[in-house]
């Protein structure tokens, strides 16, 4: 059977990656003057033979424009429940000091706020007066932000947050130096190639300014909850403490942003492109924050097995909007749910992932001519982008029973292995539910090794339509459920999708 389609709609979430976050640093309130640096791009062009030489050329090109960031939250002394966590050890034993006074020993513990190490990580400088790149996940909630320099170790330097942007996960901040800081050139992540010889600078489990070598190993990665943007694969050693170090190419060019790691195996890393950083930056530096484009749809890919179970989708590849918002940009332009775009502002649209980057970029405010194909027909609308919703709505988890017998409810017919009811209050609080859900039948239970099962439904899912039919009733279900192929939409997680079973 086939799997579930995965829809655009994603959050910073995922059990399967944990985001790396750390560096050690000794806290200190002095602030530091900085010796210059120039930096020479190495004289190795892009596509030679590669120099013995040639990493070594790059740690000491690019090494100096590195950071290592530590953040802090101000907390009453005797509140902390990390006293004795073993990774709070070590931040005392680095720091040469206790943090907090010790059991015991006389001292006062109570009442008075105190410092507490929050997160580790790291960054790169991309502007000669201190403005430094690096995660929003290794700044965000932090009350102080210090930052080291390779140049002058014994110091740190407070930090200023001067826009971050969660979507995406990047951050910048700056610190204020007396003279010109080394930086590192931007380079263009749509010129990167698989199989190209890349490192990933940072601080690596607080081994401050490491660098380790690998190569691209895949482009536009995506893990479903994780990242809005894009990743960029490679095998390059990349750790906790990574965070928010560049990914450089062998010109010295940062081409990505170290985010994350798969906790499953090892050599598997993601970075950010930098040219989705790049792109947000402006707003970042004047603003703060990243405003991005917004048409007001829930879309999917159209797939070949969609293109077999649907016969009214005519073309091979596009972005399929599930639904409209009403009064959105979408809904004012004329588009309907089951439109399938295939080009915008002239790009042509091969997937969701391709609307959803072109919509974010897109100026807020610009008309841009979107072709779509309805019922076989070629149309072309022009709709005017707006700026997204502030917050994008947020859902509570919903845990799946496993080797449990299904819950009383209507059986799917033809043996597809899932089972429904009519949503109510009582079904919308067990499995966490907003009181924006949409109405329809929520899945109740899903036999194992079924066809249902197989295909990715999983309880809570509420079942929106099946065959372009909408369900609202078991009757429903009964009337528009088919024994050969279904094209089911679902919503799940705050998305829909559509799923073939």
């Amino acid at each position: 059977m086939l799997s579930r389609t995965v829809s655009i709609k994603t959050f910073l979430t995922t059990s399967l990656v944990f985001l790396a976050t750390a560096c050690t640093l000794y806290f200190s309130e002095e602030g530091a003057s900085v010796q210059s640096a120039g930096l020479e791009q190495p004289a190795m062009k892009f596509g030679d033979p590669l120099p013995e030489n040639a990493f070594v050329e790059l740690a000491k090109h690019s090494n100096p424009a590195v950071v290592s960031i530590a953040t802090a939250q101000t907390v009453r002394q005797g509140s902390s429940p990390y006293l004795n966590d073993p990774y709070f050890q070590f931040f005392e034993q680095f720091f040469g000091r206790p943090l907090m006074p010790p059991p015991g020993s006389g001292a006062p513990r109570g009442g008075a706020p105190k410092e507490m190490p929050r997160s580790m990580g790291s960054g790169f400088i991309i502007e000669e007066d201190g403005l430094i790149v690096t995660n929003n996940h290794v700044v965000d909630g932090a009350d102080a932000i210090r930052v080291q320099l390779l140049n002058d170790r014994e110091k740190l330097i407070d930090a200023e947050l001067v826009g971050r942007d969660p979507l995406s996960d990047i951050a910048l901040i700056k610190i204020k130096v007396k003279t010109k800081l080394p930086v590192l050139k931007l380079g263009e992540s749509s010129k990167v190639e698989v199989g190209q010889w890349v490192a990933a600078f940072g601080n690596p489990y607080g081994h401050t300014f490491s660098v380790s070598k690998g190569i691209v190993s895949a482009i536009g990665r995506r893990i479903q909850d994780l990242n809005a943007v894009p990743f960029i694969q490679t095998d390059a050693s990349i750790n906790p403490g990574n965070s928010g170090g560049p990914l450089v190419n062998t010109k010295g060019e940062v081409i990505a942003v170290n985010a994350a790691i798969d906790a499953r195996a090892q050599g598997i890393g993601f970075a950010i492109p930098i040219d989705h950083v790049k792109s947000i930056l402006p707003q970042l530096k004047s603003a703060g924050k990243v405003t991005y484009g917004y048409l007001g749809v829930y879309l999917d890919s159209v797939t070949p097995e969609l293109n077999a179970a649907d016969d009214t989708i005519t073309v091979d590849e596009g972005a399929i909007l599930l639904d409209i918002a009403k009064e959105g940009p979408a809904d004012k332009a004329g588009l309907k749910s089951l439109d399938v775009v295939t080009r915008f502002d002239g790009r042509r649209v091969t997937s969701a992932a391709d609307l959803a980057n072109m919509v974010k970029t897109t100026p807020i405010g610009k008309k841009v001519d979107v072709e779509v194909v309805r019922g076989g027909k070629a149309l072309k609308k022009t709709l005017t982008v707006e700026a997204a919703p502030e917050t994008p709505q947020q859902m509570q988890g919903r845990s799946q029973g496993q080797g449990q017998r299904l819950p009383p409810g209507t059986d799917a017919p033809y043996e597809l292995g899932f089972r429904v009811k009519k949503l109510t209050d009582q079904l919308a609080r067990q499995y966490g539910l907003p009181a924006g859900a949409p109405q329809g039948l929520v899945i109740v239970g899903v036999a194992q090794n079924s066809p249902a099962a197989r295909s990715g439904l999983r309880p809570g899912d509420i079942l929106l339509s099946i065959n372009k039919k909408n369900v609202l009733s078991e009757s429903d279900l009964r009337g528009a459920i088919r024994q050969s192929r279904n094209v089911l939409k679902i919503w799940s997680n705050g998305r829909m999708s559509l799923v073939i079973i």
